[in-house]
Protein backbone atom coordinates (compact mmCIF):
# COMPACT_ATOMS: atom_id res chain seq x y z
CA UNK A 1 0.00 0.00 0.00
CA UNK A 2 1.36 3.63 -0.88
CA UNK A 3 1.04 6.12 2.11
CA UNK A 4 1.78 10.35 1.82
CA UNK A 5 1.15 10.21 5.78
CA UNK A 6 2.24 6.95 7.66
CA UNK A 7 -0.26 5.82 10.14
CA UNK A 8 2.02 6.10 12.93
CA UNK A 9 0.78 5.75 16.70
CA UNK A 10 3.55 7.92 18.24
CA UNK A 11 4.60 10.29 15.59
CA UNK A 12 2.15 12.92 13.92
CA UNK A 13 4.13 14.21 10.74
CA UNK A 14 5.71 10.99 9.30
CA UNK A 15 5.42 11.41 5.20
CA UNK A 16 6.49 9.88 2.29
CA UNK A 17 8.65 11.99 -0.02
CA UNK A 18 6.92 9.55 -3.00
CA UNK A 19 4.59 10.59 -5.95
CA UNK A 20 6.35 14.11 -6.89
CA UNK A 21 6.41 14.15 -10.82
CA UNK A 22 10.22 15.83 -11.92
CA UNK A 23 10.99 18.56 -14.73
CA UNK A 24 12.78 15.61 -17.04
CA UNK A 25 9.17 13.13 -17.02
CA UNK A 26 10.55 10.98 -13.94
CA UNK A 27 8.89 10.70 -10.26
CA UNK A 28 10.08 10.10 -6.87
CA UNK A 29 9.63 7.28 -5.79
CA UNK A 30 7.74 6.48 -2.40
CA UNK A 31 9.10 4.24 0.64
CA UNK A 32 12.75 5.62 -0.21
CA UNK A 33 13.40 8.73 1.61
CA UNK A 34 11.21 9.04 4.76
CA UNK A 35 10.79 12.53 6.50
CA UNK A 36 9.42 12.63 10.02
CA UNK A 37 9.19 14.18 13.32
CA UNK A 38 10.62 12.92 16.42
CA UNK A 39 10.13 9.09 17.49
CA UNK A 40 10.79 8.70 21.29
CA UNK A 41 7.01 8.32 21.51
CA UNK A 42 7.15 5.90 18.34
CA UNK A 43 5.42 2.43 19.58
CA UNK A 44 6.88 -1.60 18.63
CA UNK A 45 4.28 -1.51 16.09
CA UNK A 46 5.71 1.72 14.35
CA UNK A 47 9.18 0.22 14.43
CA UNK A 48 8.16 -2.69 13.01
CA UNK A 49 5.93 -0.94 10.49
CA UNK A 50 9.17 1.33 9.08
CA UNK A 51 10.84 -1.62 9.17
CA UNK A 52 8.89 -3.86 6.95
CA UNK A 53 8.58 -0.53 4.76
CA UNK A 54 12.42 -1.10 4.42
CA UNK A 55 13.64 1.67 6.07
CA UNK A 56 17.90 1.14 7.10
CA UNK A 57 19.34 4.17 6.95
CA UNK A 58 18.18 7.03 10.15
CA UNK A 59 19.75 10.37 10.25
CA UNK A 60 18.52 12.39 12.75
CA UNK A 61 18.69 15.75 12.42
CA UNK A 62 18.44 17.04 16.20
CA UNK A 63 20.98 18.22 18.45
CA UNK A 64 22.90 16.11 20.52
CA UNK A 65 21.52 17.49 23.47
CA UNK A 66 18.19 16.39 22.10
CA UNK A 67 19.26 13.22 20.91
CA UNK A 68 20.68 12.54 24.50
CA UNK A 69 17.30 13.51 26.43
CA UNK A 70 15.18 11.96 24.14
CA UNK A 71 17.26 8.71 22.47
CA UNK A 72 15.90 7.46 18.89
CA UNK A 73 14.64 4.27 19.52
CA UNK A 74 16.12 3.17 15.59
CA UNK A 75 19.81 3.81 17.22
CA UNK A 76 19.43 0.76 19.17
CA UNK A 77 17.23 -1.48 17.18
CA UNK A 78 19.09 -4.07 14.99
CA UNK A 79 19.14 -3.59 11.27
CA UNK A 80 19.33 0.41 11.31
CA UNK A 81 22.30 2.39 10.78
CA UNK A 82 21.48 4.97 12.67
CA UNK A 83 23.41 8.70 12.20
CA UNK A 84 23.27 12.16 14.61
CA UNK A 85 24.16 15.09 11.83
CA UNK A 86 22.76 17.73 14.08
CA UNK A 87 21.07 20.63 12.05
CA UNK A 88 21.24 23.80 13.45
CA UNK A 89 19.63 27.06 13.18
CA UNK A 90 20.11 30.03 15.28
CA UNK A 91 19.95 27.76 18.69
CA UNK A 92 16.17 28.84 19.31
CA UNK A 93 12.65 29.14 18.00
CA UNK A 94 12.13 32.32 16.38
CA UNK A 95 10.30 34.89 18.30
CA UNK A 96 8.52 36.27 14.68
CA UNK A 97 7.96 35.42 11.65
CA UNK A 98 10.31 37.42 10.10
CA UNK A 99 13.10 35.60 12.24
CA UNK A 100 11.98 31.92 10.20
CA UNK A 101 13.66 32.58 6.62
CA UNK A 102 17.18 33.69 8.70
CA UNK A 103 17.03 30.65 10.92
CA UNK A 104 16.33 28.21 7.36
CA UNK A 105 19.35 30.34 5.96
CA UNK A 106 21.28 29.37 9.17
CA UNK A 107 20.64 25.62 8.56
CA UNK A 108 21.85 25.87 4.93
CA UNK A 109 24.79 27.92 5.76
CA UNK A 110 25.94 25.20 8.22
CA UNK A 111 27.92 23.65 5.65
CA UNK A 112 29.64 21.14 7.55
CA UNK A 113 26.80 19.12 9.12
CA UNK A 114 24.81 19.82 5.81
CA UNK A 115 27.23 17.95 4.02
CA UNK A 116 27.36 14.98 6.41
CA UNK A 117 23.68 14.50 5.75
CA UNK A 118 23.92 14.44 2.09
CA UNK A 119 26.71 12.53 1.96
CA UNK A 120 25.00 10.00 4.13
CA UNK A 121 22.37 10.11 1.52
CA UNK A 122 24.41 9.63 -1.12
CA UNK A 123 26.88 6.38 0.66
CA UNK A 124 24.21 4.77 2.77
CA UNK A 125 21.66 1.64 2.31
CA UNK A 126 18.44 3.00 0.93
CA UNK A 127 15.50 3.44 2.44
CA UNK A 128 16.21 6.53 4.54
CA UNK A 129 14.35 8.10 7.57
CA UNK A 130 15.31 11.71 8.50
CA UNK A 131 13.77 13.62 11.19
CA UNK A 132 13.90 16.08 13.37
CA UNK A 133 11.48 17.54 16.53
CA UNK A 134 8.54 18.69 14.81
CA UNK A 135 9.91 17.68 11.66
CA UNK A 136 8.95 21.00 9.53
CA UNK A 137 12.07 23.33 10.14
CA UNK A 138 15.39 21.26 9.79
CA UNK A 139 13.57 18.71 8.09
CA UNK A 140 11.80 20.89 5.97
CA UNK A 141 14.86 22.28 4.79
CA UNK A 142 16.59 19.17 4.19
CA UNK A 143 13.49 17.74 2.30
CA UNK A 144 13.41 20.65 0.27
CA UNK A 145 17.03 20.54 -1.15
CA UNK A 146 16.30 16.94 -1.87
CA UNK A 147 13.57 17.05 -3.59
CA UNK A 148 15.06 20.30 -5.59
CA UNK A 149 18.15 18.58 -6.51
CA UNK A 150 15.90 15.80 -7.75
CA UNK A 151 13.88 17.71 -10.05
CA UNK A 152 10.79 18.71 -8.24
CA UNK A 153 8.95 21.76 -9.49
CA UNK A 154 8.73 24.90 -6.53
CA UNK A 155 5.49 24.57 -6.37
CA UNK A 156 5.29 20.63 -5.42
CA UNK A 157 8.04 21.74 -2.54
CA UNK A 158 5.85 24.37 -1.22
CA UNK A 159 3.10 22.11 -0.93
CA UNK A 160 5.50 19.19 1.04
CA UNK A 161 6.64 21.71 3.22
CA UNK A 162 3.46 23.51 3.77
CA UNK A 163 1.96 19.73 5.01
CA UNK A 164 3.32 20.12 8.37
CA UNK A 165 0.77 23.20 9.43
CA UNK A 166 -1.88 20.74 8.73
CA UNK A 167 -0.54 17.31 10.14
CA UNK A 168 0.84 19.46 13.07
CA UNK A 169 -1.81 22.05 14.09
CA UNK A 170 -3.32 20.31 16.80
CA UNK A 171 -0.09 19.49 18.75
CA UNK A 172 0.77 23.19 17.89
CA UNK A 173 -1.35 25.04 19.43
CA UNK A 174 -1.39 22.46 22.15
CA UNK A 175 1.47 23.42 23.21
CA UNK A 176 1.75 27.25 22.71
CA UNK A 177 0.67 27.81 26.20
CA UNK A 178 2.90 25.07 27.73
CA UNK A 179 6.12 26.59 25.99
CA UNK A 180 5.19 30.15 25.84
CA UNK A 181 5.86 30.76 22.14
CA UNK A 182 3.13 32.13 19.32
CA UNK A 183 1.67 29.38 17.36
CA UNK A 184 1.36 31.72 14.77
CA UNK A 185 4.67 32.16 14.53
CA UNK A 186 6.25 28.71 14.09
CA UNK A 187 3.58 27.20 11.96
CA UNK A 188 5.01 26.69 8.93
CA UNK A 189 3.22 29.48 6.37
CA UNK A 190 4.02 30.01 2.33
CA UNK A 191 5.36 33.38 3.28
CA UNK A 192 8.39 31.63 5.41
CA UNK A 193 9.66 29.24 2.39
CA UNK A 194 9.22 31.71 -0.35
CA UNK A 195 11.88 34.19 1.58
CA UNK A 196 14.22 31.84 2.07
CA UNK A 197 13.86 30.56 -1.28
CA UNK A 198 14.87 33.63 -2.44
CA UNK A 199 17.63 34.12 -0.15
CA UNK A 200 18.87 31.04 -1.18
CA UNK A 201 18.92 31.72 -4.41
CA UNK A 202 20.93 34.85 -4.04
CA UNK A 203 23.46 33.28 -2.49
CA UNK A 204 23.91 29.82 -4.08
CA UNK A 205 22.00 29.85 -7.26
CA UNK A 206 20.40 26.22 -7.04
CA UNK A 207 20.29 23.00 -4.94
CA UNK A 208 22.24 21.31 -6.84
CA UNK A 209 25.08 24.45 -6.90
CA UNK A 210 24.60 24.78 -3.19
CA UNK A 211 25.58 20.76 -2.91
CA UNK A 212 28.62 21.59 -5.43
CA UNK A 213 29.63 24.44 -3.36
CA UNK A 214 29.54 22.01 0.09
CA UNK A 215 31.83 19.45 -1.49
CA UNK A 216 29.05 17.00 -2.43
CA UNK A 217 30.09 15.60 -5.64
CA UNK A 218 28.44 15.33 -8.85
CA UNK A 219 28.24 11.28 -8.58
CA UNK A 220 27.22 11.56 -5.31
CA UNK A 221 24.54 13.77 -6.50
CA UNK A 222 23.70 11.36 -8.75
CA UNK A 223 23.57 8.15 -6.28
CA UNK A 224 20.82 10.24 -4.27
CA UNK A 225 18.94 10.97 -7.49
CA UNK A 226 19.00 7.84 -8.60
CA UNK A 227 18.09 6.07 -5.43
CA UNK A 228 14.79 8.86 -5.15
CA UNK A 229 13.84 9.24 -8.91
CA UNK A 230 12.33 6.79 -11.44
CA UNK A 231 11.97 7.31 -15.12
Amino acid sequence: MIYRKYPMKGTENTRDLGGYPTKDGGVTKFGVFVRSDAWDKATEEDIAFIKNLGIRTVVDLRTKEQAEKNPHPLSRERGFDYHNVPVMGGGKIPDTKEEFPITYMQMADGTEYMRDVFRAFACCEPGFLFNCVAGKDRTGVVAGLLLEICGVSEADIYADYLLSASYLYDNIYHDAPIYHFDPEVITPNRENWAVFTKMFREKYGSAHEYLNTIGITENEIGSIVSKLVEK
